[in-house]
């Protein structure tokens, strides 16, 4: 019980230090990233020592990680991958053996063996796919085209990484050849490939349907399979973002991706702190003024030379400046693939302590560096970096990936209201984009050709997603107060957007006016008068409420047609 409370007493003073920290470093203008290291730095052995239970901090941290790759994978789909896979792959090799070159060269400079600078070279050209991302997200440009096309490159760094790793474990295995080694990889790689392969085909999508008709079991159904892909992978020999990733990936096209990544969002941020805490605490600052200079050096490479690599390549493949600008920025730190393979050199006798000290120190302050600049991406930029325009080449036809739709009216529910609307208006299907909860309706609708997003109408994110098409009009045909007043705080930044809800009261229908709603609709009132229309009518001539009849008929089987 003692060390149960402990354990709580430990986990409460590092999210109460990560908090405060954070809200200082948020009051000067600084990523959250930034104190949740220092954080770290500071609870750990080398100031207050408070972190005692580190095992159970990096079982939180590895989650962090799976939810974030699998949140990555998630905002993907086959045809932005086709898009980017190209530039992503060539890229990403490409710096890594740039990188590589220079950096070992650096290292032979100061005096490095060359088995130590071959080491110091590769772990330079690693950054760090989950500090990127969470900036990215952060930014909300992780689905912008830099954003995209810096995500894959940075996977394939992590699979560069794996292989690297796998080189040196060979080494340390007594009876493993490298040769087996890699044919054992290779066969793991294309076993865990099939297993998505043929889930993601056949079970997944039944799976999932039957789970979405309960957000509690969608929410555990997509948790269970991004840990049980992360899982295999590390099984495997892989690592967990790999598997993570794949999992995203293999559901990304099903139409509850939208709703999984908004319920998975604040999980996904809660354990990366402890991520970040957990990195920081590790962080040993012992002999470092023994390679204070190179490490100094080396960063200053990391931080200047790795962005110009990127930048150069990608505009050489024909990238706007900007583009590949701000994807080079995403290159500007090293990875804990880098701490992990100098440490892992270590321990086979590759190199000495005062190198796993060096890239430790660069580590900590490329990250801090780079999260900086990154941050502050768009000031610096402009003013900085003006020249480079003058060496595009414009080959590529740059896209927004973020969306290609320009709906004019967005219906927040589909169901006989709000069909009914659509079919009074006349209007076409790709004018509308519709928001639904109901998994059997939002199926029918997409067979049916309609833009559908699978998601809860009170979800700010899914309001801001439908948002970003800058739509004439939304429609909310729910009565809940709750929802629409929630749609309402979320679109009222949006001027030129109207926003018609429903209520079922007229004293409900008063607040939301209050609140900003261009029109509120009460169904009961709408209903009487509609309903005083038609006996107003057949009052005068009985005769006419077989004709309202009649045209009443034809209006529900043309919508039964329909829908």
């Amino acid at each position: 019980m003692a060390q149960e409370l402990s354990v709580f007493i430990e986990l409460g003073i590092i999210i109460i230090f990560s908090t405060v920290l954070a809200m200082v470093f948020r009051k000067f203008g600084q990523p959250s990233i930034l104190a949740y290291l220092c954080s770290g730095i500071l609870l750990g052995a080398s100031f207050f020592n408070v972190i005692s239970f580190q095992p159970l901090l990096e079982v939180f941290s590895t989650l962090g990680i799976a939810f974030l790759l699998f949140l990555v994978g998630l905002n993907l789909n086959t045809n932005v991958l086709r898009e980017i896979g190209h530039v992503s792959v060539t890229t990403g090799i490409a710096q890594i053996f740039f990188t590589s070159i220079l950096g070992s060269g650096l290292a032979v400079f100061f005096g490095f063996s060359l088995i130590e600078a071959l080491y110091i070279g590769v772990a330079l050209a690693f950054s760090s796919t989950i500090i990127i991302v969470k900036c990215l997200t952060d930014k909300k440009e992780l689905n912008s085209l830099y954003g995209r096309i810096s995500v894959g490159f940075l996977l394939t760094q992590d699979f560069v990484a794996i292989v690297a790793l796998l080189l040196v474990s060979s080494f340390a295995t007594a009876g493993t050849g490298l040769v087996s080694s890699f044919a054992d990889f290779a066969l793991k790689g294309i076993g865990l490939f099939s297993v998505v392969l043929i889930l993601g085909r056949s079970v997944l999508a039944r799976a999932f349907r039957s789970a979405a008709k309960n957000q509690e079991l969608l929410f555990l159904s997509s948790i269970s399979w991004c840990l049980f892909l992360a899982g295999l992978s590390s099984v495997l020999g892989f690592s967990i973002e790999i598997g993570a990733f794949l999992a995203g990936v293999s559901i990304a096209s099903l139409p509850y991706s939208f709703e999984i990544s908004s319920r998975l969002k604040n999980l996904r941020d809660f354990f990366l702190v402890l991520f970040f805490v957990s990195l920081g605490s590790q962080l040993a600052l012992a002999s470092f003024d023994k390679v204070i200079v190179p490490a100094i050096v080396f960063s200053a490479f990391i931080v200047i030379g790795n962005p110009l690599i990127v930048i150069a390549i990608m505009l050489f493949l024909g990238y706007k400046a900007r583009t590949s600008f701000m994807a080079g920025l995403t290159v500007a730190q090293i990875s804990e693939f880098s701490l992990i393979l100098v440490n892992l050199g270590a321990r086979v006798g590759h190199v000495s302590p005062e190198v796993v000290s060096m890239v430790t120190l660069v580590g900590i302050i490329t990250i801090a560096a780079d999260t900086f600049i990154l941050y502050n991406s768009e000031f610096v930029y402009p003013r900085f970096f003006s020249w480079l325009p003058r060496f595009e080449r414009k080959r590529v036809s740059e896209k927004n990936f973020s969306s290609s739709l320009k709906p004019e009216f967005v219906f927040f529910g589909f169901g006989e209201t709000g069909k009914s609307v659509f079919h009074k208006m006349g209007l076409a299907k790709d004018s509308v984009f519709v928001v639904d909860f109901d998994p059997k309706n939002v199926e029918s609708l997409k067979t049916k050709g309609f833009n559908v997003l699978f998601a809860d109408a009170g979800e700010p994110e899914a309001v801001n997603e439908v948002l970003s098409f800058k739509p004439k009009a939304i429609f909310v045909s729910s009565d809940s107060f709750d929802t629409n007043l929630d749609i309402l705080k979320a679109a009222k930044l949006a001027a030129r957007t109207k926003t018609i809800c429903v209520a079922s009261t007229h004293s409900n229908a008063l607040k939301l006016y209050s609140f900003g709603a261009d029109f509120v609709i009460v169904p009961k009132i709408a209903s009487a008068e509609k309903t005083a229309q038609v006996l107003a009518s057949a009052a005068n001539d009985w005769d006419s409420l077989d004709a309202m009849r009649v045209a009443a008929l034809t209006e529900l089987k043309s919508m039964e047609r329909d829908f």
